[in-house]
């Protein structure tokens, strides 16, 4: 009887973090990749690239990479906003309509590549990477640790 079977999902983790996803407020934010980014990066935390299989072998998602990097592009460009909008909205409902103290932690992330670009800059990075480039990514939290609100600036050169 079992050797009929070709497959089998173990969805139950997706099925509850989806649940969750939406009564957050994040399916406001019109884009599946961004659902299937936030799920499995919550049931295993992995490179985009381990994600496409991640999402293929568990979920039975069909998600090319490259749709991943052009979305991650039109997140930080135009959906940024709309996204820290939810974060804050969420993080202001938990916590009973107000926050009492912030914090602001920076941070060096380096990239395995050694081409510049308008935002990426070879330099230190706090892995004692020093010819990768990297970028600066800053990021608001409350008391609490929800995340409230992010952004990246271009990494520190070399002096």
């Amino acid at each position: 009887m079992l050797g009929n079977v070709e497959s089998i999902l173990l969805n139950g983790a997706k099925l509850v973090l989806d649940k969750f996803y939406d009564s957050i407020g994040f399916n406001r934010v019109s884009n599946e990749i961004l659902r299937h980014l936030v799920v499995s990066r919550l049931c295993q935390t992995m490179s985009k690239m381990a994600t496409v299989d991640y999402l293929k072998s568990h979920f039975d998602e069909d998600v090319d990479l490259n749709k991943i990097y052009r979305y991650l592009n039109k997140l930080y460009n135009t959906q940024k906003d709309a996204v820290q909008r939810v974060s804050v909205e969420h993080t202001f409902s938990v916590l009973g309509g107000h926050v009492e103290m912030l914090f602001y932690d920076v941070t060096s992330l380096y990239f395995e590549s050694f081409r510049e670009d308008e935002l990426r800059t070879p330099g230190f990075s706090k892995d004692g990477k020093t010819a990768e480039t990297q970028i600066i990514l800053g990021l608001l939290v409350c008391e609490n640790g929800y995340p409230l609100a992010y952004n990246i600036f271009n990494g520190i050169p070399h002096t």
